[in-house]
């Protein structure tokens, strides 16, 4: 008799409810982990010292510097200390985008000169 074993449907569909479950967890795991965090936590995920923007950003410190005093990256001293906010940091590099189209103005990525404009050189028509 070939007949397949009438378990084998409840299993599969036990195996994928399990999957599901699996996947529900790891969900809730990770929305837990997140509530989990103290105060302080917060704070430093959403606030970055000097030494970190400059690491971030890649910047010197003169580079820092100008970007605060031209009031291109506002921040907040408290006690002595600088500190940037994360969101500020985001809209500066949003507003300083060089690819975004704005005012009809071409993107600097665009070539708007014509390749007649450059010499070539390197090669010689002389005879």
């Amino acid at each position: 008799m070939n007949a397949s074993n009438p378990f084998d449907f409840y299993l599969v569909e036990f195996m994928k409810g399990m999957a599901a479950m699996r996947n529900d967890l790891s969900i809730l795991l990770s929305k837990v982990t997140r509530l989990n965090k103290t105060p302080a936590q917060h704070i430093s995920d959403e606030w970055l010292t000097p030494d970190q923007v400059m690491l971030a950003l890649k910047i010197s410190v003169r580079t820092l510097d100008k970007l605060k005093y031209s009031g291109k990256l506002p921040y907040t001293k408290i006690y002595g200390l600088i500190y940037f906010s994360t969101i500020d940091i985001e809209n500066m590099l949003k507003q300083h985008s060089i690819n975004r189209l704005s005012n009809n103005k071409l993107s600097t990525f665009q070539n708007t000169s014509d390749e007649s404009d450059y010499p070539r050189t390197g090669t010689s028509n002389e005879s």
